[in-house]
Protein backbone atom coordinates (compact mmCIF):
# COMPACT_ATOMS: atom_id res chain seq x y z
CA UNK A 1 0.00 0.00 0.00
CA UNK A 2 2.91 2.44 0.63
CA UNK A 3 4.63 1.39 -2.73
CA UNK A 4 2.23 3.65 -4.74
CA UNK A 5 3.85 6.47 -2.69
CA UNK A 6 6.75 6.62 -4.62
CA UNK A 7 5.00 6.42 -7.67
CA UNK A 8 5.29 9.58 -10.13
CA UNK A 9 2.10 10.48 -11.43
CA UNK A 10 1.21 11.38 -15.07
CA UNK A 11 0.05 14.88 -15.68
CA UNK A 12 -3.03 13.69 -16.57
CA UNK A 13 -3.40 12.16 -13.49
CA UNK A 14 -1.97 15.61 -11.39
CA UNK A 15 -5.20 17.60 -12.50
CA UNK A 16 -6.88 15.88 -9.97
CA UNK A 17 -10.21 17.04 -8.29
CA UNK A 18 -11.31 19.80 -6.04
CA UNK A 19 -13.32 18.62 -2.64
CA UNK A 20 -16.23 21.23 -1.94
CA UNK A 21 -17.70 22.21 1.34
CA UNK A 22 -21.20 20.37 0.28
CA UNK A 23 -19.28 17.06 -0.55
CA UNK A 24 -18.26 16.55 3.36
CA UNK A 25 -19.72 14.62 5.32
CA UNK A 26 -21.05 15.02 8.94
CA UNK A 27 -18.49 16.82 10.97
CA UNK A 28 -20.49 15.80 14.49
CA UNK A 29 -19.64 11.89 13.76
CA UNK A 30 -15.77 12.81 13.82
CA UNK A 31 -16.77 14.43 17.16
CA UNK A 32 -17.41 10.86 18.52
CA UNK A 33 -14.38 9.04 17.36
CA UNK A 34 -10.94 8.59 18.37
CA UNK A 35 -7.85 7.12 16.57
CA UNK A 36 -6.49 4.04 18.71
CA UNK A 37 -3.06 2.79 17.78
CA UNK A 38 -1.39 -0.36 19.60
CA UNK A 39 1.89 0.86 19.96
CA UNK A 40 3.47 -2.83 19.40
CA UNK A 41 5.85 -4.03 16.61
CA UNK A 42 4.34 -7.98 17.33
CA UNK A 43 1.43 -9.17 15.87
CA UNK A 44 -1.84 -9.94 17.78
CA UNK A 45 -5.51 -10.93 17.29
CA UNK A 46 -7.38 -7.86 16.52
CA UNK A 47 -10.62 -9.06 16.73
CA UNK A 48 -9.35 -10.23 20.44
CA UNK A 49 -7.91 -6.80 20.80
CA UNK A 50 -11.09 -4.61 20.49
CA UNK A 51 -13.49 -6.73 22.27
CA UNK A 52 -11.40 -6.76 25.05
CA UNK A 53 -10.54 -3.24 24.89
CA UNK A 54 -14.89 -2.33 24.64
CA UNK A 55 -15.63 -4.87 27.32
CA UNK A 56 -12.83 -3.28 29.40
CA UNK A 57 -14.17 0.52 28.58
CA UNK A 58 -17.50 -0.54 29.87
CA UNK A 59 -19.18 1.53 27.45
CA UNK A 60 -22.87 1.73 28.08
CA UNK A 61 -23.87 2.46 24.23
CA UNK A 62 -23.14 1.22 21.24
CA UNK A 63 -19.45 1.63 19.68
CA UNK A 64 -18.31 1.00 15.87
CA UNK A 65 -15.14 -0.05 15.37
CA UNK A 66 -12.80 -0.01 12.23
CA UNK A 67 -9.29 -1.33 11.71
CA UNK A 68 -7.37 0.34 9.19
CA UNK A 69 -4.49 -0.88 9.40
CA UNK A 70 -2.17 -3.08 11.09
CA UNK A 71 -2.65 -1.60 14.66
CA UNK A 72 -4.44 1.30 13.58
CA UNK A 73 -8.22 1.45 14.24
CA UNK A 74 -11.15 3.78 14.36
CA UNK A 75 -13.40 3.84 17.46
CA UNK A 76 -16.80 5.55 16.94
CA UNK A 77 -18.97 5.93 20.03
CA UNK A 78 -22.81 6.51 20.31
CA UNK A 79 -21.96 9.46 23.08
CA UNK A 80 -19.68 11.96 23.79
CA UNK A 81 -19.58 11.01 27.04
CA UNK A 82 -18.39 7.56 26.60
CA UNK A 83 -15.61 9.07 24.53
CA UNK A 84 -14.28 11.62 27.01
CA UNK A 85 -14.60 8.70 29.68
CA UNK A 86 -12.23 6.49 27.70
CA UNK A 87 -9.56 9.37 27.88
CA UNK A 88 -10.29 10.51 30.95
CA UNK A 89 -9.70 6.96 32.59
CA UNK A 90 -6.73 6.19 30.92
CA UNK A 91 -3.69 5.37 29.75
CA UNK A 92 -4.70 1.82 28.97
CA UNK A 93 -2.98 -1.00 27.94
CA UNK A 94 -3.37 -4.58 25.62
CA UNK A 95 -1.48 -7.44 26.72
CA UNK A 96 1.34 -4.83 28.09
CA UNK A 97 1.10 -2.74 25.10
CA UNK A 98 0.31 0.76 25.29
CA UNK A 99 -2.81 2.05 23.71
CA UNK A 100 -2.07 5.49 22.00
CA UNK A 101 -5.62 7.57 21.50
CA UNK A 102 -6.16 10.89 19.88
CA UNK A 103 -9.26 12.87 18.95
CA UNK A 104 -9.72 12.96 14.99
CA UNK A 105 -11.76 15.95 13.06
CA UNK A 106 -11.83 13.78 9.72
CA UNK A 107 -9.77 16.25 7.92
CA UNK A 108 -6.49 13.90 8.21
CA UNK A 109 -5.59 11.05 6.25
CA UNK A 110 -5.63 8.20 8.57
CA UNK A 111 -2.06 7.18 7.25
CA UNK A 112 -0.81 10.53 8.45
CA UNK A 113 -2.33 10.48 11.86
CA UNK A 114 0.36 11.36 14.38
CA UNK A 115 0.22 8.69 17.36
CA UNK A 116 3.37 8.43 19.00
CA UNK A 117 2.45 10.47 21.59
CA UNK A 118 1.50 8.55 25.00
CA UNK A 119 0.36 10.30 28.37
CA UNK A 120 1.66 8.93 31.43
CA UNK A 121 1.53 10.09 35.57
CA UNK A 122 4.95 10.15 36.59
CA UNK A 123 6.39 10.70 40.24
CA UNK A 124 9.72 13.13 40.84
CA UNK A 125 11.46 12.06 43.82
CA UNK A 126 13.99 13.65 46.19
CA UNK A 127 12.21 17.02 44.83
CA UNK A 128 12.49 19.79 47.80
CA UNK A 129 9.46 20.35 49.10
CA UNK A 130 9.32 24.01 48.63
CA UNK A 131 9.75 23.81 44.97
CA UNK A 132 6.92 21.61 44.80
CA UNK A 133 5.09 24.01 42.70
CA UNK A 134 2.85 24.62 39.65
CA UNK A 135 5.15 26.31 37.87
CA UNK A 136 8.12 23.43 39.10
CA UNK A 137 6.16 21.04 37.72
CA UNK A 138 5.36 22.89 34.13
CA UNK A 139 9.37 23.60 33.56
CA UNK A 140 9.86 19.37 34.75
CA UNK A 141 6.74 18.65 32.45
CA UNK A 142 8.71 20.36 29.67
CA UNK A 143 11.87 18.24 30.28
CA UNK A 144 9.92 14.96 30.22
CA UNK A 145 7.96 15.77 27.51
CA UNK A 146 4.36 18.16 27.30
CA UNK A 147 3.16 19.01 30.50
CA UNK A 148 -0.48 18.29 31.08
CA UNK A 149 -1.78 18.69 34.33
CA UNK A 150 -0.15 18.18 38.34
CA UNK A 151 -1.38 16.07 41.59
CA UNK A 152 -2.82 18.80 43.38
CA UNK A 153 -3.52 16.29 46.25
CA UNK A 154 -1.73 17.16 49.71
CA UNK A 155 -0.49 13.94 50.35
CA UNK A 156 1.20 13.95 47.02
CA UNK A 157 2.45 17.17 46.76
CA UNK A 158 4.11 17.20 49.81
CA UNK A 159 4.98 13.76 50.75
CA UNK A 160 7.14 11.27 48.93
CA UNK A 161 7.07 12.38 45.50
CA UNK A 162 6.04 15.18 43.01
CA UNK A 163 2.94 13.95 40.83
CA UNK A 164 2.49 15.33 37.06
CA UNK A 165 0.62 14.19 33.93
CA UNK A 166 2.55 14.48 30.85
CA UNK A 167 2.42 13.68 27.85
CA UNK A 168 5.93 11.42 26.12
CA UNK A 169 7.28 11.24 22.67
CA UNK A 170 6.87 7.13 22.19
CA UNK A 171 9.97 7.45 19.68
CA UNK A 172 12.05 9.27 22.59
CA UNK A 173 14.16 6.92 25.34
CA UNK A 174 12.09 7.61 28.55
CA UNK A 175 14.03 10.16 31.20
CA UNK A 176 15.31 8.77 34.26
CA UNK A 177 15.70 12.15 35.74
CA UNK A 178 17.72 15.60 36.02
CA UNK A 179 19.89 17.81 37.17
CA UNK A 180 18.73 21.45 39.07
CA UNK A 181 20.54 24.22 40.05
CA UNK A 182 19.03 25.70 43.49
CA UNK A 183 20.45 27.86 46.39
CA UNK A 184 23.95 27.21 44.62
CA UNK A 185 23.52 23.27 44.70
CA UNK A 186 22.93 20.34 42.25
CA UNK A 187 20.14 18.60 42.86
CA UNK A 188 19.64 15.39 41.57
CA UNK A 189 15.87 14.10 40.67
CA UNK A 190 14.74 11.17 38.87
CA UNK A 191 11.47 9.63 37.70
CA UNK A 192 9.23 6.53 38.02
CA UNK A 193 6.46 5.91 36.06
CA UNK A 194 2.91 4.54 36.75
CA UNK A 195 1.62 1.81 35.25
CA UNK A 196 4.47 1.57 32.63
CA UNK A 197 4.28 -0.79 29.63
CA UNK A 198 6.57 -2.64 27.93
CA UNK A 199 9.52 -0.82 27.19
CA UNK A 200 13.58 -1.83 26.84
CA UNK A 201 15.92 -2.15 28.81
CA UNK A 202 18.75 -1.05 26.23
CA UNK A 203 17.17 2.08 24.47
CA UNK A 204 14.59 3.10 27.25
CA UNK A 205 12.05 3.04 24.23
CA UNK A 206 8.38 1.83 25.14
CA UNK A 207 6.96 -0.69 22.88
CA UNK A 208 9.79 -3.12 22.42
CA UNK A 209 12.01 -5.76 24.79
CA UNK A 210 15.58 -6.65 25.14
CA UNK A 211 15.42 -9.38 22.77
CA UNK A 212 13.87 -7.29 20.22
CA UNK A 213 15.78 -4.28 20.02
CA UNK A 214 17.95 -3.48 17.14
CA UNK A 215 20.41 -1.90 19.49
CA UNK A 216 21.09 -5.31 20.84
CA UNK A 217 20.74 -7.22 17.63
CA UNK A 218 24.15 -8.43 17.88
CA UNK A 219 23.78 -10.42 21.03
CA UNK A 220 23.33 -13.74 20.78
CA UNK A 221 20.74 -15.67 23.18
CA UNK A 222 23.81 -16.27 25.41
CA UNK A 223 24.66 -12.65 25.31
CA UNK A 224 21.20 -12.01 27.02
CA UNK A 225 21.87 -14.13 29.79
CA UNK A 226 24.69 -13.05 30.13
CA UNK A 227 23.57 -9.36 30.31
CA UNK A 228 22.58 -8.60 34.40
CA UNK A 229 20.48 -5.56 35.78
CA UNK A 230 23.37 -3.17 36.99
CA UNK A 231 24.62 -3.58 33.04
CA UNK A 232 21.48 -1.80 31.79
CA UNK A 233 21.00 1.51 31.72
CA UNK A 234 17.32 1.30 32.42
CA UNK A 235 15.08 -1.52 34.24
CA UNK A 236 12.37 -2.52 36.10
CA UNK A 237 13.14 0.51 38.86
CA UNK A 238 11.38 3.22 36.42
CA UNK A 239 8.18 1.34 37.44
CA UNK A 240 6.45 3.20 40.11
CA UNK A 241 4.69 1.16 42.97
CA UNK A 242 0.99 0.83 43.15
CA UNK A 243 -0.25 4.60 44.01
CA UNK A 244 -0.46 4.67 47.87
CA UNK A 245 -4.29 5.16 49.02
CA UNK A 246 -5.13 8.76 50.11
CA UNK A 247 -8.47 8.82 52.29
CA UNK A 248 -11.39 10.84 51.20
CA UNK A 249 -13.89 12.19 52.78
CA UNK A 250 -16.93 10.18 53.91
CA UNK A 251 -20.05 11.02 51.67
CA UNK A 252 -23.01 12.27 52.57
CA UNK A 253 -26.30 9.76 52.24
CA UNK A 254 -28.50 10.94 49.58
CA UNK A 255 -32.37 10.82 51.30
CA UNK A 256 -34.04 10.11 47.91
CA UNK A 257 -32.14 7.55 46.26
CA UNK A 258 -33.39 6.70 42.63
CA UNK A 259 -32.10 3.37 41.40
CA UNK A 260 -30.81 2.98 37.35
CA UNK A 261 -30.97 -0.44 35.66
CA UNK A 262 -27.91 -0.93 32.41
CA UNK A 263 -29.46 -2.46 29.55
CA UNK A 264 -27.07 -5.42 28.31
CA UNK A 265 -26.53 -6.36 24.95
CA UNK A 266 -25.27 -9.80 23.16
CA UNK A 267 -22.78 -9.59 20.43
CA UNK A 268 -24.56 -9.70 17.03
CA UNK A 269 -23.19 -11.71 14.49
CA UNK A 270 -22.68 -11.40 10.96
CA UNK A 271 -20.19 -8.63 8.91
CA UNK A 272 -21.26 -6.14 11.41
CA UNK A 273 -18.64 -3.62 12.61
CA UNK A 274 -20.65 -3.05 15.79
CA UNK A 275 -19.23 -4.48 19.01
CA UNK A 276 -21.24 -5.00 22.32
CA UNK A 277 -19.77 -4.80 26.34
CA UNK A 278 -19.47 -8.46 27.91
CA UNK A 279 -21.70 -9.14 30.42
CA UNK A 280 -19.87 -8.99 33.26
CA UNK A 281 -17.26 -10.84 32.02
CA UNK A 282 -14.03 -10.22 33.60
CA UNK A 283 -10.36 -9.29 31.51
CA UNK A 284 -8.03 -11.55 31.63
CA UNK A 285 -5.16 -10.37 34.14
CA UNK A 286 -2.64 -8.51 32.57
CA UNK A 287 -4.36 -8.01 29.39
CA UNK A 288 -5.88 -5.04 30.04
CA UNK A 289 -4.09 -2.04 32.36
CA UNK A 290 -5.72 1.16 33.36
CA UNK A 291 -4.70 4.25 35.45
CA UNK A 292 -7.30 6.61 37.43
CA UNK A 293 -5.82 9.78 37.88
Amino acid sequence: MDKWKNISLSKEEEEGITAEVEEVSGEEVFQRTLAVKLWTENSFNSRAFTNTMIGAWKLKHLVESQELSRNLFLFRFASKRDLEGVLRNGPWSFDRNLLVLARVSGEEQPSNLNMHFGVFWVRVYDLPLMLRSEAMARKLGGILGTFEEMDLREAHRNGRFLRIKVSLDLKQPLKRGTVMQFKEKNLRVHFKYERLPTFCFTCGRVGHQLKDCEAARDLSEEGFEELEEQDLSYGAWLRASPLPRVPEEPKKKETNSSSCSKSLFNISSGQSHYEMKGKGKEVEEGEVEQIKG
